[in-house]
This record gives C-alpha cells, sequence and structure tokens, in this order.
C-alpha cells in the first residue's frame, strides 16, 4: 500500500484544515477560488494568515482587467502571503488564449 508523505497536501481544496496543521482555511477561501478559476470574477487572491495565526483568510482580490505588475505591486515586501494570480497564455495562433 502507498502511503502519502505527511507533509504533501493532494489539494488544498480536500478539507478546511491543511494536513497535520492547526491552521484552518476561512469560510470565503475556497468560493473566492472557485469564483476566480470558474467565473473568472477576479485576476487575483491574496491570502494571508489571521492575526492569531489560526486561519488563512482572504486579504484581497484583483479584478479581472488588473495586470501581473499590477499584482505584484500588491503584494507586501516584508510579510509573507499566499497568492493565486490566473493568467491568459496562447499556446500558437490556431489554438488560442487559455
Amino acid at each position: 500500500m502507498h502511503e502519502t508523505h505527511p507533509s504533501i497536501v493532494k489539494s488544498p481544496l480536500q478539507s478546511n484544515k491543511l494536513v497535520y496543521s492547526s491552521v484552518g482555511l476561512g469560510p470565503d477561501c475556497v468560493s473566492t477560488f472557485e469564483e476566480l478559476k470558474l467565473k473568472k470574477t477576479y485576476s487575483y487572491i491574496l491570502y494571508k494568515l489571521s492575526d492569531d495565526k489560526k486561519t488563512i483568510i482572504v486579504e484581497k482580490t484583483g479584478d479581472p482587467q488588473v495586470t501581473y505588475e499590477d499584482f505584484a505591486s500588491s503584494l507586501p515586501e516584508t510579510e509573507c502571503r499566499y497568492a493565486v494570480f490566473d493568467f491568459n497564455y496562447e499556446i500558437d495562433a490556431t489554438e488560442g488564449k487559455r
């Protein structure tokens, strides 16, 4: 039987708790990510650790027209953040944008 190493998380969306951690996900973390992924409501999401260090929460979202440079400039210089950026790319002209 193959066991997963305790530090490997298959998907952060599978549970409200991170594997082997007492840090939980805030109630809007998953729904905000799904809005970015499925509805393209946001171009990015910044997550941070709550002040009590017990929960990851949504700190900020970016409108769909926000550029990567805008996203990068919104990151704090001296504090840690979790971030998701949804970017468009083109494989070649016949494949179109993704």
